[in-house]
């Protein structure tokens, strides 16, 4: 953006365009210097901040850095030192012996000799069968299981006697092939052992049901000692405990244990030990089960005597225990299977008995086999009392073992505690410090916009020094000294050519002379003999701002003035400050500049022609009228007196006479025209630009000045306009939502103001459609569905469906959540689109007479929309419920604020520029369709009605309504607001005026129901809708005074027009003073203060009384004089000529006595009885009468 405003620049020989890089280039070299001077006082600041931040950043890791080595440090020392204190005490206590631990170790040494010899009895036994089995198969290969075992019952004698093993069993695996045959030869031989015995014919299951044949079985052949027959072909493995065991010890192919069982109610377990067909140990054909009775084995391996009683528990790999009590020296079983506790075995002894053991050595059993081996456990009886009532004594050199870990970790956890405290203050520190940096960079920022940056940065040196400097105090008074008056006369400024050392802007700038507020040191100020100043002001501001919302004046201002600043940033012109909209600067300091006067010239040319491009892009935000604005400059070089004016607001001030003509130039000058006196004028001249110059030809009689000789700075015949401004881009947002859309050339039938009328309004239009679309979004609405694609274009007579009382939905207290939320547009695109093509088929129903046109219509839509905002975005209330209530409902509903919008926009639509009461006395058609009843406006509703049944624009109309409710709502809001705008029916204004009557003078008692309170909240809804649009209809009486000039000249010109062309019989010009006077009277006062009776809006309701009294009165005044001038306007001037004629540009509201609402004059006050400003004493019952 600052590349295409510098692009405005004037060459040296005329007002060209350059290409342009100001900073580095000018009439006497000293831009760029001083661009760089001004950058690097402006970057002062931030480089103090970079430095103290670096300063902090370095102390911050300095710290963090000490706080880790010191607990690097201490966790080693204390680490250390405790350690060393645990091994002394541990080399200083006594070590006495542990008789239970004696007791463990006895008990563990016999029954590791029992388990070893039992073992091994079993390795004899196995290898005698397997030595056995490799002789018979040597002789026979197919004949094991199909043997007997010779002599088994001795082969088993020393096992059964040396090893507490009470029997064992020989188990052959039987193939199921084999299974028939050895069924067999079992029978057979079982039958010559026991000739009378009942004999099992075939194996078994422990179900007692036959094996059933088709898997492998292990039945119980041989048995020592012998045991009767019904055990005999018992399938082993169907049992759970033993099957399990002989798959354990068939997968991992060594000893394994089973669990418990009770045998004569004694404890008793199984080892199961291999048999293989060979010594290679690979094929395995059976197995011998060894049955050990516990108590008997624990009995022999008790190893002696005590005084202490102990418990042994066995437990199995399942957890199942079986426990034994040892009292004086005799083991006997406590009857029951339990768990171990894990107190006990936390504390008792224990010993292991592996399954897994072959040949005298213990071997690690597979990983995925579960192989069962038993844990014993033995604690005393002192150890399971102290278990029992939970005093177990402390492991003391556990208890030292880890003190020295926990203290260190103590120690750490203490200084990582420490270090998030300092990191914890440190970032609350630096976010303070970021806080405190940042308001002071915007406060710099402020501050700059108002000095000189040097001034800013030395008054701050200043403000320092003084807070370092003692405060001198009257001893007398205990208060700050005063300096006497004399002394003050003494610290005044002396002149500059007196000799005394005045204290001036330049060496304030390199001399230790400070500012402050104290009023006995020197002030900052200085004379600059060699200036330009210029005053700008925008013609027709206040008549246009009244129009509008505060947001929207702010925009055209920021916009303006943000443009007016960077191109001074480009040229050597100092802005020194805004009055209004007015716009202040001048060149020739605080550094002195000899072609300052041939800058400011540049300076105020570029700004002129920057505006007429911002405008015409700005209108489309900001709506009509605003490419009526122009800029009005003046200029006047010469001496000035510039300095800090010292007070609760410091600013940057110039005075002197050179001031007070540059105002003078600026306002006796004209709109889009720069003014220049005589001494600047000479300048310019003497620096070989005379033909920027042109005289004017009058001369200008200035307030304290009397005649002066002025000129034109005109410099359109020589510039080449090869850049514009467009890249300048308005960024702000108002409240009428994001800026239009730019359009294709030649896409609208219309000139490029009417184009962008339309822009403006769609915008309007779909800011509120985006809320109606996000209300029900997050409130469907209820009720039956309208079938678009069959709506009836057709409507009744719309004077005949004014509603009494239209009703508003209740509220809804989550759809008001999002109500003032900004609607997102972005997504609208299409509708949109079908906007802008209603829009634009509307703006060709308008016909193209003076006043009831399409920017007529505009100007009814930009008034209430204002309206409307001002009643949805008020903040006198606490809750969106209280707006609601006290809004009668209004603020709540966005489809009211749409068809009321769009009410306003069609409102006017093929006006033909005639009253109604003419349509009906020439019996013109549409007066005859609409029986002679409103006819303009039934006319416009229907058309409008009309357009938007359309196919076409089936789309937006589902954007609009979607159930029958809501266009039945909709459909009677357009109606009885458009309706409301026919203020010349008798009838229609009695009934309105019943209806406001009901309204707002009677109340609906004490007594009413809920019921009748919510009609009468719709009622009174209703009559401030049509009151709205009625006051927007006419909103130029309710305005500055030049609007109201400019739409009362076209309504005349209308009036003229068809007077002149024999439409109408009667001369307008005869009675419009009077007429004027009784409409102001009898009915726009009474509608003013209808705003104020209703209670809605607040504000408003007082600046459109104000307005309206202001313009009564300047009526009464000047209303004749207007009248002739109109007269003689058109008085025969053909109807081209007088379609082109306007008599805007000779009324601009600075021209006036007065420029706001607030107070009238004193010339205005003289003569007049009604005191204005009490506006709340006014009777709107009797103002109406």
């Amino acid at each position: 953006m600052d590349k295409k405003i510098s692009n405005y620049s004037v060459g040296d020989d005329d007002l060209s365009i350059v290409a342009s890089d100001e900073e580095g280039s000018s009439a006497d070299g000293q831009i760029s210097q001083v661009g760089t001077g001004e950058k690097r006082i402006k970057n002062a600041p931030v480089d103090l901040v970079r430095k103290e931040t670096q300063l902090v950043m370095y102390l911050r890791y300095t710290i963090l850095l000490l706080l880790l080595t010191e607990a690097i440090l201490f966790s080693m020392l204390t680490f250390r030192t405790v350690k060393a204190a645990d091994a002394n005490e541990a080399a200083t206590d006594e070590c006495p012996v542990d008789i239970e631990d004696s007791f463990v170790q006895g008990l563990e040494v016999n029954l590791f000799q029992g388990h070893s010899n039992r073992l091994s009895a079993a390795f004899s036994l196995s290898a005698s069968i397997s030595s056995f089995i490799l002789t018979t198969l040597k002789d026979d290969p197919i004949a094991w299981p199909l043997v007997t075992v010779p002599h088994f019952e001795p082969r088993t004698t020393g096992i059964l006697q040396t090893t507490g093993v009470m029997q064992v069993v020989l188990s052959p695996l039987v193939d199921p092939v084999l299974q028939s045959d050895f069924e067999v030869y079992a029978v057979e031989q079982l039958r010559e052992d026991c000739f009378d015995c009942n004999v099992p014919e075939q194996i078994f299951n422990v179900d007692g049901n036959p094996s059933a044949g088709d898997e492998l079985t292990s039945p119980i052949w041989q048995i020592a000692p012998f045991t009767p027959l019904p055990i005999r072909l018992l399938n082993q493995l169907s049992d759970p405990v033993v099957g399990k065991g002989l798959r354990d010890m068939q997968t991992i192919g060594a000893a394994v244990w089973t669990e418990f069982a009770l045998v004569n109610d004694l404890p008793v377990t199984t080892m199961l030990y291999p048999v293989y067909q060979d010594f290679n140990e690979v094929d395995l054909v059976g197995s011998l089960a060894m049955q050990l009775e516990w108590q008997t084995i624990l009995q022999s391996a008790v190893p002696f005597n005590t005084a202490e009683d102990y418990t042994i528990s066995l437990e199995s790999c399942s957890g199942q225990s079986a426990s034994f009590d040892v009292v004086d020296g005799n083991v006997q079983f406590d009857g029951n299977f339990g768990t171990v506790s894990d107190q006990v075995k936390k504390k008792a002894g224990w010993i292991t008995l592996p399954g897994a053991y072959m040949y005298g050595e213990f071997t690690e059993p597979m990983t995925d086999v579960d192989a069962c081996a038993l844990t014993i456990w033995v604690a005393s009886a002192t150890l399971l009392d102290q278990i029992a009532t939970g005093d177990t004594p402390e492991d003391g050199e556990a208890e030292r073992s880890n003190r020295h870990i926990t203290l260190t970790v103590i120690v750490v956890i203490m200084f990582f505690v420490t270090l998030a405290v300092f990191l914890s203050y440190d970032f609350v520190v630096e976010k303070r410090q970021s806080v405190v940096v940042n308001i002071a960079t915007k406060s710099s920022a402020i501050v700059e916009n108002l000095f000189p940056a040097q001034v800013r940065d030395r008054m701050l040196q200043n403000l320092q020094e003084q807070e370092k400097a003692p405060a001198s105090t009257d001893p007398a008074t205990g208060g700050d000294k005063v300096a006497p008056a004399d002394t003050m006369s003494k610290n005044a400024i002396p002149a500059p050519n007196s000799g005394a050392g005045p204290v001036s802007v330049k060496q304030f700038l390199s001399n230790d002379i400070g500012l402050n507020n104290d009023l006995s040191t020197q002030p900052i100020a200085d004379l600059f003999p060699n200036t330009t100043v210029l005053f700008a002001d925008i013609a027709g501001f206040t008549a246009w701002s009244s129009q509008r919302e505060p947001p929207q004046v702010f925009t055209l201002l920021e916009t303006l003035y943000r443009s007016f600043d960077v191109i001074a940033g480009k040229l050597k012109v100092f802005k020194v400050e805004t009055i209004g909209d007015c716009y202040m600067a001048v060149t020739g300091l605080p550094n002195p500049d000899e072609a300052h006067a041939v800058h400011m010239s540049r300076f105020a040319y570029q700004c002129m022609m920057g505006m007429k491009e911002l405008i015409w892009e700005l209108e489309a935000i900001l709506g009509p009228g605003t490419s009526d604005l122009a800029l009005r400059a003046g200029l006047h070089s010469g001496p000035v007196t510039a300095g800090v004016l010292r007070g609760e607001k410091s600013r940057f001030q110039l005075f002197g006479d050179t001031v007070n003509t540059a105002s003078r130039m600026e306002s006796t000058g004209e709109r889009g025209r720069i003014q220049v006196s005589q001494e600047t004028a000479d300048l310019l001249i003497a620096a070989g630009k005379s033909h920027w110059l042109k005289a004017r030809e009058d001369m200008v009689v200035a307030k304290g000045k009397g005649e002066m000789k002025t000129y034109w700075l005109d410099p359109t015949k020589k510039r080449r306009h090869t850049k514009s401004h467009k890249d300048i881009r308005v960024q702000q947002e108002i409240s009428l939502g994001n800026g239009a859309d730019p359009m294709s050339p030649g896409e609208v039938p219309f000139d490029e103001k009417y184009a962008r009328l339309i822009d403006w309004n769609v915008d309007v239009l779909l800011h509120h459609l985006a809320r109606v679309i996000s209300c029900r979004s997050r409130s469907p609405s209820r009720g039956s569905l309208v079938n678009h694609s069959s709506e009836v274009a057709l409507l009744p007579a719309a004077i005949n469906d004014v509603a009494e009382v239209v009703a508003l939905p209740p509220f809804d207290p989550d759809a008001s959540r999002f109500r003032r939320a900004r609607p997102d547009v972005s997504m609208l695109q299409q509708t949109r689109a079908d906007l802008h093509e209603y829009v634009k088929r509307i703006a060709l129903m308008y016909r193209d007479v003076p006043f009831h046109n399409f920017e007529h219509a505009s100007h009814v839509t930009l008034c209430a929309n204002k309206l409307l905002n001002r009643l949805i975005n008020s903040d006198e209330y606490d809750t969106e419920e209280e707006l609601h209530d006290s809004t009668f409902g209004i603020s709540s509903d966005p489809l009211t604020h749409f068809a009321i919008v769009f009410a306003a926009l069609i409102h006017d639509a093929d006006h033909t520029g005639l009253p109604n009461a003419q349509l009906v006395k020439d019996i013109h058609p549409v007066a005859r369709k609409f029986e002679n009843r409103s006819v303009a406006e039934q006319n416009s509703v229907h058309l409008g009605w009309e357009l938007l049944m359309d196919p076409r624009f089936e789309r937006l109309r589902k954007c609009i309504y979607q159930t029958n409710v809501e266009r039945k709502r909709f459909r009677q809001l357009v109606i009885n607001s458009v309706m409301a705008t026919d203020i010349a029916d008798r009838q229609v204004n009695e009934n309105r005026q019943t209806k406001w009557d009901k309204a707002f003078r009677r109340s609906p008692g004490e007594g009413a129901s809920a019921l009748q309170i919510q009609e009468d909240m719709n009622r009174k809804a209703t009559a401030v809708i049509e009151h709205i649009i009625q006051v927007s209809d006419v909103a130029h009486t309710m305005q500055h005074w030049h609007i109201y000039r400019r739409w009362n000249e076209r309504l005349f010109h209308e009036m003229h027009e068809a007077f002149q062309s024999g439409k109408v019989n009667a001369d307008p010009s005869t009675n419009w003073y009077i007429g004027e006077l009784g409409f102001f009277d009898y009915y726009l006062i009474p509608l003013a203060m209808k705003l104020k009776e209703c209670g809605v809006f607040g504000a408003s309701g007082y600046e459109y009384i104000s307005y309206v009294l202001k313009n009564k009165k300047e009526w009464e005044r000047k209303g004749r004089q207007v009248v002739q001038e109109m007269v003689l306007l058109y008085k025969d001037v053909d109807e081209d000529d007088q379609s082109g004629s306007s008599m805007d540009s000779e009324y601009d509201s600075d021209d006036l006595e007065y420029d706001s609402p607030g107070g009238l004059s004193s010339t205005e006050s003289e003569g007049d009885d009604t005191d204005y400003r009490d506006i709340d004493s006014m009777d709107p019952v009797q103002t109406e009468k």
